[in-house]
């Protein structure tokens, strides 16, 4: 009877500390290593217990931690002992570090909401943080493709370029990882360079967006991406059957640019192939400033909707009427739009163009919500760098989310 009293004791012992680690892990009061220490002891000290009341503790402290003895030290979400990935069920709402390993995990949205902590997005709409305009910690690399953009049978050869920008720790060979992919276009008198390494002026502060995107990673504010800048001022080819101009260019980079880039990198479409592409079109997006603006919406919305799902237009939105005619014809809807974004500056000369814009477009097609896969911004700035920075930012803190109709 004294042996059965024991047991019993041992096992209320153990559902008690395991309630007790649980909280704590919610809340972020012990690191975790420390948690095991004090679980394991108890477990192995129950070690006799039914299947009943193993359950029991298992419910309470938690698959992972049960089913390993290993005392866990993590590195960068991996146990440096036994090599186990953390779940990364929950993080913290304001700094995204996860409860369990402290590895700092983007907000895991559904319709504009996190998964993992219930924060709702917000969008900033004025000057980016402070420390943006500092060389970040991790640090990306930027490559150059020249790539031809004329049909193999044509006689004269058209070679464009376009810049890549692939994110710290990037690794070819790491197939399993898998990268967003952003078409980020310039305005009208840019370039492949505009949107990547030439240097900007904000607010006297010097700034580019090679150093934009290395820091909306390091800040866990979105998945790593590929950013992909072009060139819209290069001589297009004309013999795709789409008309000149924007849609040409929308054009070359479905036939030519997109399979170069899926097949060289690990992004989320398996081939060049259209089918795999459409497979893709969540991890995919196109967003401008300015005439890029444009572009977005004729070389991407309206010409590539069923290989693009992510769509951000910052200062400028044109033909209202060919998005609403895309997005109502019936073949559209099995092409779901997952981020659709708009913004403008207080100051800037086509601020009621792009409210209106995103408005209309808004209120005339059901698959598109606001605050769920439609966003807009008014941004405390002028048609300057400050509104196109701020407009980069909050595009990819939505781009390749999760929606539910």
């Amino acid at each position: 009877m004294k042996d059965v009293h024991l047991k019993r004791a041992a096992i209320a012992v153990a559902v008690i500390v395991a309630l007790m680690i649980s909280g704590a892990c919610l809340f972020g009061a012990k690191p975790y290593e420390e948690l095991h220490n004090d679980t394991y002891s108890v477990i192995n000290e129950s070690a006799e217990s039914t299947e009943d009341e193993t359950d029991l503790i298992k419910e309470q402290v938690g698959e992972m931690c049960f089913e390993s003895l290993c005392q866990h030290v993590w590195v960068n979400g991996q146990c440096s002992k036994c090599f186990v990935m953390c779940e990364h069920a929950h993080h913290n709402a304001k700094a995204r570090e996860c409860f369990v390993c402290g590895k700092v995990i983007p907000h895991e949205l559904t319709n504009g909401q996190c998964n993992k902590c219930g924060y709702q997005v917000r969008m900033i709409s004025n000057s980016l943080p402070e420390k943006y305009f500092e060389p970040c910690p991790e640090k990306g690399k930027v490559l150059t493709l020249n790539y031809k953009a004329s049909k193999p049978e044509e006689d004269n050869e058209i070679i464009h370029t376009a810049k890549i920008y692939l994110p710290h720790g990037y690794d070819e060979y790491d197939k399993e990882t898998k990268y967003n992919l952003v078409f980020v276009i310039h305005g009208g008198d840019g370039d492949e360079s505009t949107m990547m390494d030439q240097v900007h002026w904000v607010s006297g502060k010097r700034i580019n967006f090679r150093q934009l995107y290395d820091w909306i990673i390091y800040d866990g504010c979105c998945d790593k991406f590929i950013a992909v800048t072009v060139n819209t001022n290069q001589t297009v080819t004309k013999d795709f059957n789409q008309e000149t101009g924007k849609r040409e260019y929308g054009a070359e980079i479905r036939n030519i640019l997109l399979p170069i880039l899926a097949e060289q990198y690990n992004t989320y479409a398996e081939s060049g192939e259209v089918e795999s592409l459409r497979a893709a079109r969540q991890h995919i997006g196109m967003v401008g400033g300015s005439n890029g603006s444009l572009y977005t919406m004729q070389a991407g919305l309206i010409t590539n909707l069923d290989v693009m799902g992510n769509f951000g237009f910052v200062s400028g939105i044109t033909d209202k009427t060919g998005a609403i005619e895309k997005l109502g014809n019936p073949e559209s809807e099995k092409y779901p739009i997952y981020s659709f974004y708009g913004a403008a500056g207080l100051t800037d000369h086509l601020l009621g163009n792009t409210r209106s814009g995103y408005n209309e477009i808004v209120g005339e097609c059901e698959q598109l919500v606001k605050n769920e896969n439609a966003f807009y911004t008014d941004v405390n700035a002028g048609h300057d760098w400050t509104l196109f920075t701020v407009g980069m930012y909050n595009f990819m803190l939505v781009m390749g989310q999760d929606i539910e109709a």
